[in-house]
């Protein structure tokens, strides 16, 4: 029998001979994202607009379109008012992670179940099982914190209470299993209040966090997460949009010891000297696995915009690594 990628490659140059250039990009589309099919349709998509703009949103559709996202309904809100406890969810993840898919897109249907003023969502992604170029080196540290060494690895509160991936398929089970673990930290609660904010001007920004009510000890941390929305990159695993994906934690991984019950904490982060230094970790690293290889490695993009940010802030026992509390804002592009 045929091969159907084969078949729709060859339609599509057939159909742009035709002059059929919608045709061909919509066969093309279907094979995205073969290296063929990619350079193919980069091809005939200039051709007929005269440039590659559009291009993306055309492709974030079609990917939309074969995977629908996992359904669900809005979190009904706490039964308690008296519980505050902001869940914070934290998930390790590989762009080249065959089972991550299934934790990938039920940690992606968290974020459209819950207010952030309720749940917390941070990305990390490692080299695992291949160079991915969304890894920081904040990232390796927050793994090296919490000993992991596989992906996929996801932790409520600073505790796993999950572990499981697989297939796209998956997802639905492992978003309900999800989903049940954020709501019974949800009825949970805690004296120690998080006031974030957050500005951006231009590239600089600046946060400020207010904490309150806090009970402090040698081993309790403030930390900070400076968080993209969503990157567009698809990796071996085909996934193509990842989200609240972790690009630095301001500070500093080990973050800032909490050692009074009141404290303001306030720290300016540049993001063009942030995209500056991710750039170069991922030049270096391509130099290490070129070496170690004795190849040369690229990786096919570097997604660097860095323009729908937002920030994370937690407080957490290093002893225990239970996180006590978290808060989110997002920023204006």
């Amino acid at each position: 029998s045929p091969d159907e990628g084969e078949v729709r490659y060859r339609s599509a140059l057939a159909a742009e001979k035709l002059g059929d250039f919608d045709g061909a990009i919509e066969s093309l589309l279907l094979i995205w994202p073969h290296p063929v099919a990619k350079r193919e349709l980069d091809r005939i998509w200039k051709g007929k607009h005269g440039d590659l703009s559009g291009l993306e949103d055309r492709l974030d559709e079609a990917y939309l379109k074969r995977f629908p996202p996992i359904a669900t309904t809005p979190y009904a809100g706490r039964e308690d008012a008296a519980s505050n406890r902001v869940a914070l969810v934290e998930l390790f993840t590989g762009t080249g992670c065959p089972p991550c898919v299934a934790a990938d897109v039920a940690f992606e249907s968290l974020g459209r179940t819950f207010k952030t003023s309720d749940l917390v969502l941070l990305q990390y992604h490692l080299h695992v099982p291949s160079p991915d170029p969304l890894t920081n080196p904040d990232s390796e540290a927050r793994a090296s914190y919490y000993r992991a060494t596989g992906t996929p690895f996801i932790l409520f509160n600073g505790k796993e209470t999950v572990r499981d991936g697989g297939p796209r398929q998956k997802g639905p089970n492992l978003f309900e299993e999800y989903r049940s673990a954020v709501e019974v930290k949800l009825k949970q609660k805690t004296p120690a209040k998080i006031d974030l904010s957050a500005k951006r001007d231009d590239d600089q920004l600046v946060i400020e966090v207010t904490l309150s009510d806090v009970e402090p000890n040698d081993t309790l941390r403030l930390r900070l997460a400076l968080v993209e929305d969503t990157v567009r990159f698809t990796g071996l695993n085909g996934v193509r949009l990842h989200h609240s994906v972790v690009r630095a934690m301001p500070g500093g991984a080990a973050g800032v010891a909490v050692s009074q019950a009141d404290l303001t904490h306030r720290l300016t982060v540049n993001v063009g000297e942030l995209r500056e230094s991710l750039a170069v970790y991922l030049a270096d690293h391509e130099k290490q696995v070129s070496q170690e290889n004795n190849i040369t490695f690229e990786f096919p993009a570097k997604p660097l915009d860095l323009a729908h940010l937002g920030v994370a802030a937690f407080l957490q026992n290093d002893e225990t690594q239970e996180v006590a509390q978290a808060a989110f804002v997002r920023l204006e592009p």
